[in-house]
């Protein structure tokens, strides 16, 4: 048997994809639930499909912190989870939970993946969750050129999920941006000592710490005297 020694390579695209326009609704307690219903006009109509891209939504996700920005987030991108792709109601979530899967979420970005670590008491939750974050993608491979696997994601959970999978599996390491108030998560693409995400977050900081030394070098003023 002859076996070809050229090698190919595939990108790998998800895409989140909701058939239905979602209703988001917040209640008002002390941890907030979110929940989602279909409105009566298009519950048994299937819309065609609008696709979403999981890294910029992976992007807004680790940026909420408030209940408000919750509810913004569900009105932009559905459910945070469906039993099944076309399934007409949704699990609701408490902001609580939502922000636990957030920090869940990034600091899987940034920790060195543990074969065979052992999980129990408080961290069973954890070990469930990476469960589910490392087992293989469903991938579709649709007959097109140039050639490209589709990763379809039914809800937000499957969205973050591939997002995070396949960043890892290019096993680059990422760090958090030390601006003060960002801490968002960035890949470093080199050995450089690349402590901010973006040209923005190192240029405020800068600015920051210039306003700080200035204001230290003034100096202090007299008290007058009585």
């Amino acid at each position: 048997m002859i076996m070809s020694k050229k090698s190919f390579t595939m990108s790998i695209t998800p895409f989140l994809e909701s058939h239905y326009e979602w209703e988001v609704a917040m209640q008002k307690e002390d941890d907030p639930v979110f929940s989602f219903v279909l409105p009566p006009v298009p519950r048994h109509r299937i819309d065609p499909g609008r696709f979403k891209e999981p890294f910029a939504m992976r992007e807004q996700f680790f940026g909420i912190k408030t209940a408000e920005d919750v509810l913004t987030f569900f009105q932009e991108y559905g459910p945070y989870q469906l039993a099944t792709p076309l399934d007409t109601t949704a699990v609701s979530v408490t902001l609580s939970s939502v922000l636990w899967h957030r920090d869940f979420y990034l600091d899987a970005l940034l920790r060195p993946i543990e074969s065979g670590k052992v999980y129990s008491g408080d961290s069973v939750g954890e070990g469930l969750m990476d469960m589910y974050l490392w087992q293989n993608l469903q991938m579709e491979l649709p007959i097109r050129q140039p050639m490209q696997a589709l990763v379809p994601c039914k809800d937000v959970q499957d969205a973050l999920r591939a997002s995070i999978f396949l960043d890892r599996q290019r096993a680059m390491p990422w760090r958090r941006c030390m601006r003060e108030d960002c801490g968002m998560p960035f890949e470093v693409p080199s050995r450089r000592a690349k402590i901010y995400c973006s040209q923005e977050c190192a240029h405020l900081q800068s600015v920051r710490f210039y306003n700080k030394r200035q204001q230290a070098a003034k100096p202090a003023k007299k008290k007058g005297k009585g």
